[in-house]
């Protein structure tokens, strides 16, 4: 689970600005920044923890809708209002 309150907040924060039925990966639902994060280790670990956040609805507006193959990340769609 996020345990960093400013990620969660960045994250849900940047749910508004999503356009809605559109699917995004964490990198692109992110924005700029991602690749400075850490590792390549450490961005999967926090994309795991982000499904889990959108799973348990502590992020909201997002909902999972697969795991695209190329490049094997998550991807979700901001919920229309």
């Amino acid at each position: 689970m996020l345990k960093d309150q400013r990620i969660v907040t960045q994250l849900q924060e940047r749910v508004k600005a999503l356009e809605p039925n559109i699917e995004y990966s964490a990198e692109e639902w992110f924005g700029e920044g991602w690749e400075l994060l850490g590792s390549p280790g450490y961005r999967k670990t926090l994309g795991t923890n982000i499904h889990t956040a959108v799973d348990k609805g502590v992020i909201t507006g997002m909902e999972f809708t697969g795991i695209r193959s190329r490049g094997r990340c998550n991807i979700y769609r901001r919920v229309a209002d």
